[in-house]
């Protein structure tokens, strides 16, 4: 405010520059009131934190200020600039009055600068658009209208503040207006407490200024009972909104009656009322949520199969049943009930005694049924959930006999399943048959298994068989499936390489190779198929003659008198061009395997005729000579073999052309991790050769990597470096080559090199985490390459098909890529998402399953905040934790402290009641909208009640606690076991350890007797805590006491409990029926039991499970007594959801 009066010049020219910005109103539906009378666009977020470029996370929210429900289905939203998209809404869609409707949409749904938003009905109407709104700060902020339905036709309609998404921007009370300048003003409640703060916020329609140029103030006066008078001056703000606090104490004047707030600025005024009563002083309840989780017990269904419910509920409400209501994909109610919860919280539509009924599941009527998406919402105490499965039609059997082999295409070793299915009727067992048709030479030979297949109650079937390692199983197979009244068959092919296999066209005749391009020496597998028909029937003894041609048409000789002739002609015959025979199976099946020999075929491209009667059929092929270097790169060089394992040897041989020249070749390798090896090469005659040892263990790399937000910096643990694509180029002033290898944790399952590869670092994930995407390509360096995109493209899409996220990628040296991905609660939705990657013309793929566990944007956004305890001494911590009730984008909390009846907040300020600021930290608010601190009482604090305040944007919010002189005392029992005496003492001399008064960790005091150490925010769901003596300062200290604290969300206490356990395995504490405390500890005053571990006594202190701190602490009994060394296990029971665990290690010197 300052700054504005001393650069009162600078204001006035600004606040010129804004009318003529305000003077330029936009067009909607008329209005005449300051409440608009339509769906109005309430709120807008044009620039959300994160990348809007590829996530849909704009978001805009309408708003139904009239008095009756209205339907906007079809209607539309868009922006007028930018791609112009614009987002249909659902048939059906009616926004009840007084309600909010929010929608998400993108990538790039709005621009960031002069964004204006309409709202179109199905006809194109424009319903309702914004002024051009710019956000280029990438926060929490939106603009949104200042209170909800407010609309002049003007820009100051609208402010930029903290995003309130599906829920209130404020309701405004009341206005009046003086000619053009009007003034509102509202508070967040009208009735209030003492001790409660009034919210006091308004807003002005423009900036007026004094003769002299100074901004005017706006004049706030609240008066109430028996006189009284407070007065407040303040100054509007650039957004036309001014605010303030008021603290309702009786020591400032206030009493109980109705207060009247009347604010004037300039010639306008307006007021509101509100009403002042006594309460006593109730620290806030904390109570446990109820929650419901809802499920069905499959995915998909058919119309004639039962759908069972199922789910559990966190607390049992006597006489109350879950109550669920099942809709159509059209979004009508289709079935409704009711299920009651057993004694654990578990409820089913199952029921086991109407098992053969269609009454043991939820059925959907099967006139005219609806396939789709159906969704159930199931309500239990208040607690929401709902799921969804999708209704597909039943198949129609038409065929006697269902039968298919899981893939169309197998190598050697693999196991082939044949499944079907008998339709028409149930028989004990189907005959199944197994024909394969192969060659020896020229001879046919044929493979045939014959067996008996069972086949169970629901007529199915099913049969395993592993192809044999021989190379003659290579070819074509047949399985016939043959009952009483039926036959059918399915085929299958066996080859080299399932993934460079290509199908045989459907013709007459066909022919093929396994490959489409060999190296000298090769063996080559042709195959091929003569269709059935009555024209062209498979003759037995009648084969496929193939011609062998150059891709000019002429004939390749076959030399003579080089042994067997390829023709099949003999020895010593002459020359003749080259043929091969192959003969069709009784299926019409064919295949040949011949080599590729040197002194026949050279470098180039042929062509495969076959002849069968009049049929004719066609392929090619290229042979390409590794050691003929005239007409090809003056290097030449391979590897033994294209994928090792570790600790295996890398062999390489080459041969240099003569026109290479005589300088000197180095040979560079690149590991994956970008690390090279340079060494030279001796050349002998031409010939040159290397090896290089693989090391015998892996090691792992590290790699920074920005993060998706732009800002942090995320270090990844990448692939390990070992494995992965290696490079090795061979160079020297006048040619160059390169080549590949790959080291493989499973090289017998490869031999071929992978072009691409891509997997995150986990399979399942929770919102907020960062998937960590890695991968490894093999660069591309020709000429194309040069001109093409050669980044990564990545790209993943969610269960339903949308595109969630799209990158690219750089590749290093060594080929490989990283990026990381944060998920952002709400964004990203519980469901298995799947990654997508493409390197020129490779790609590969993976998936990883996400769970939100998180409410993004229901009911009143609040902060919740405890103590870990009630009551203190002077000089102890107290553990102040807190959460916001949904996750928003919010960076920290400023946190006071002092007595509960001397702080109020004036001004924006906590301050004593006389006036006296009070020191306050600021606490950064976790990715979960959590945060804590931890705040040491002075030693000379005063007695009595005291509260924590913190303050956030959207409000003031309290915590409580009390200082006291002395803790309650408490005793300990030995629980079901007997109970410590005075005959026990006598019998067994030991001094008693003096119990502390609480349970879980505690300040103590360290010293030369004493060592604490602790350990906070542990958030794994396994933690080991070793146990034994230290050595300090020439001292020895021995563990005395193990204390720890579990802290969970709101909403989980009854979902996660916590498991303490020895290294042996013996449970301590823990729910299990064989640990030694499984419940509370607590009876009355008495907070511990006394439990045998092993050979030892031990005071054990438990909280019990559903409380939001679940605390112990175990204890020797034996004043003297230690714990013994080793490991304690402490292991938290979850299933995905947030937590942090406490411990604290008490040591003592004897």
């Amino acid at each position: 405010m300052v700054v504005q009066m001393r650069y009162w010049k600078s204001y006035l020219v600004a606040s010129f520059l804004l009318l003529i910005l305000i003077g330029q109103n936009y067009t909607a539906v008329g209005q005449t009131s300051s409440m608009a009378d339509h769906i109005v666009i309430n709120e807008v977020d044009t620039n959300p934190p994160g990348d809007d470029s590829k996530m849909p996370i704009q978001w805009v929210e309408l708003y139904n200020p009239t008095s009756d429900p209205i339907n906007i289905g079809g209607w539309s939203i868009g922006a007028t600039t930018g791609l112009k998209s614009y987002y249909t809404i659902s048939t059906g869609t009616i926004i009840p009055s007084q309600q909010f409707l929010s929608y998400n949409y993108g990538p790039l749904w709005f621009p960031h600068v002069g964004a204006v938003v309409q709202l179109k009905d199905s006809n194109g109407t424009i319903i309702d658009q914004t002024p051009p709104l710019t956000d280029q700060a990438d926060d929490g902020n939106s603009w949104q209208r200042a209170y909800d339905g407010y609309n002049t036709d003007s820009q100051s309609d609208w402010v930029f503040k903290v995003a309130t998404p599906s829920s209130s921007n404020g309701r405004l009370t009341s206005a009046a207006t003086s000619g053009q300048l009007t003034v509102s003003l509202s508070t967040d409640k009208t009735s209030y407490n003492f001790g409660d703060t009034v919210n006091i916020s308004g807003q002005v329609s423009k900036l007026t200024y004094s003769n002299t140029g100074y901004p005017q103030q706006v004049n706030l006066i609240v008066s109430g009972p028996s006189v009284f008078q407070k007065t407040f001056t303040l100054y509007p703000g650039n957004n036309l909104q001014f605010a303030t606090t008021m603290k309702l104490d009786q020591v400032l004047g206030f009493g109980d009656g109705k207060y009247t707030i009347t604010a004037t600025y300039g010639g306008a005024q307006t007021s509101t009322i509100f009403t002042l009563g006594a309460t006593a002083f109730v620290p806030p309840p904390q109570t446990a949520q109820i929650t419901i989780t809802v499920d069905t017990d499959k995915p998909t269904y058919t119309i004639s199969q039962p759908i069972t419910l199922q789910g559990n509920v966190s607390q049992i409400i006597p006489l109350k049943a879950v109550t669920y209501k099942l809709y159509d994909p059209k979004k009508s109610l289709v079935s409704q009930g009711t299920i009651f919860p057993d004694s654990q919280g578990r409820f089913t539509s199952f029921n086991p005694y109407q098992q053969h009924l269609s009454t043991s599941g939820i059925m959907i009527n099967n006139v005219n049924p609806i396939y789709g998406v159906y969704t159930i919402i199931a309500t239990y105490g208040g607690a929401t959930a709902s799921t969804s499965f999708v209704l597909v039609p039943e198949v129609i059997q038409n065929s006697a006999i269902s039968l298919s082999t899981d893939k169309q295409v197998y190598t050697l070793g693999d196991t082939v399943t044949i499944t079907g299915r008998t339709n028409k009727a149930w028989v004990a067992s189907v005959n199944l048959e197994i024909v394969q048709a192969y060659y020896a030479g020229v001879v046919a030979q044929t493979l045939d298994i014959k067996t008996l297949v069972n086949v169970a109650g629901d007529s199915t079937f099913s049969y395993q068989y592993t192809i044999p390692g021989k190379p003659d199983r290579l070819g074509t197979y047949r399985a016939i499936v043959s009952v009483p009244y039926a036959t059918t068959e399915t085929d299958f092919v066996v080859v080299e390489n399932p993934d460079t296999y290509q199908a045989a066209p459907s013709s007459p005749l066909s022919i093929t190779t396994d490959n489409s391009s060999y190296n000298v020496g090769d063996s080559m597998l042709i195959s091929g198929k003569v269709a059935q028909s009555i024209t062209t029937p498979v003759i037995t003894g009648v084969s496929v003659k193939i011609l062998v041609a150059s891709s000019n048409g002429s004939a390749i000789i076959s030399a003579s008198n080089v042994g067997p002739n390829l023709s099949g002609a003999g020895e010593g015959v002459q020359a003749a061009p080259l043929t091969f025979s192959a003969y069709p199976d009784k299926n019409g099946n064919f295949q040949i395997k011949q080599t590729i020999p040197r002194n026949v075929f050279h470098q180039g491209d042929y062509v495969l005729t076959g002849f069968y009667g009049n049929l004719i059929a066609k392929t090619s092929f290229s042979v390409y000579d590794p050691l003929d270097t005239s007409f090809q790169e003056p290097i030449v060089a391979s590897t033994d073999k294209k994928v090792y394992g570790v600790g295996e040897t890398v062999k390489l041989n080459g041969k240099l052309s003569s026109l290479t020249g005589t300088s000197s070749f180095t040979l560079t390798l690149t590991k994956p991790d970008g690390g090279v090896i340079s060494t030279p090469l001796q050349i002998n005659n031409g010939l040159f050769s290397w090896s290089w040892d693989i090391p015998s263990t892996a090691t792992t790399g590290y790699s920074s990597i920005i993060g998706t937000d732009r800002k942090s910096v995320v270090t990844v643990n990448t692939s390990a470096n070992l494995y992965g694509i290696y490079r090795i180029l061979i160079s020297s002033a006048y040619a160059k080559t390169e080549l590949f290898f790959q080291v493989s944790q499973n090289p017998q399952q490869s031999t071929e090199i992978s072009p691409m590869a891509i997997e995150a670092d986990k399979t399942e994930y929770v919102s907020t985490d960062v998937v960590k995407i890695s991968g490894q390509v093999i660069p591309q360096i020709n000429a194309a390459a040069k001109y093409a995109n050669t980044m990564v493209q990545i790209m993943i899409y969610s269960y339903t098909g949308q595109q969630s996220y799209r990158t690219d990628a750089s590749v290093d040296a060594g080929g490989q890529f990283h990026i990381s991905v944060l998920l952002r609660p709400g964004m990203w939705k519980t469901g298995t998402y799947k990654v997508y990657s493409q390197y020129l013309t490779a790609n590969a793929k993976t998936d990883f399953k996400v769970t939100d566990p998180f409410t993004t944007s229901s009911g009143k956004l609040q902060v919740f905040m405890t103590t870990d305890h009630d009551k203190y001494l002077p000089g102890q911590t107290v553990l102040i934790t807190g959460r916001t009730s949904y996750i928003i984008s919010i960076d920290t909390v400023d946190i006071t402290i002092g007595q509960a009846n001397d702080v109020i907040i004036s001004e924006g300020q906590a301050m004593s009641k006389k006036g006296n600021s009070l020191s306050h930290v600021t606490r950064p608010f976790d990715q979960l909208g959590s945060f804590s601190y931890d705040y040491t009482i002075p030693t000379t604090a005063s007695i009595g009640n005291y509260t924590v305040v913190a303050q956030v944007p959207f409000g003031v919010y309290n915590a409580f606690f009390e200082v006291v002189n002395q803790l309650p005392s408490q005793n300990a029992t030995q629980g079901n076991e007997t109970q410590v005496s005075p005959t026990n003492e006598t019998q067994n001399p030991q001094q008693l350890t003096i119990l502390p008064s609480t349970i879980g960790p505690t300040q103590k005091s360290t010293g030369l007797s004493m060592l604490v150490e602790k350990a906070s925010r542990i958030s794994s769901a396994l933690i080991p805590i070793p146990l034994g003596e230290k050595s300090v300062a020439n001292k020895t200290y021995y563990p005395r006491e193990l204390d720890g604290l579990l802290r969970v969300n709101p909403g989980d206490e009854n979902n996660v409990n916590i498991k303490v356990s020895l290294y042996d395995g013996t449970c301590i504490i823990g729910q299990d029926s064989n640990c030694k405390v499984t419940q509370s500890t607590i009876r009355g005053n008495v907070l511990y039991q006394i439990i045998k571990v092993g050979n030892q006594d031990f005071f054990i202190g438990y909280s019990g499970t559903g409380v939001r701190l679940e605390q112990f602490s175990i204890i020797p009994i034996n004043a003297n007594g230690v714990i013994s060394d080793g490991q304690w296990d402490v292991e938290i029971m979850k299933k995905g959801q947030t937590t942090r665990f406490y411990y604290q290690v008490s040591y003592v010197s004897q």
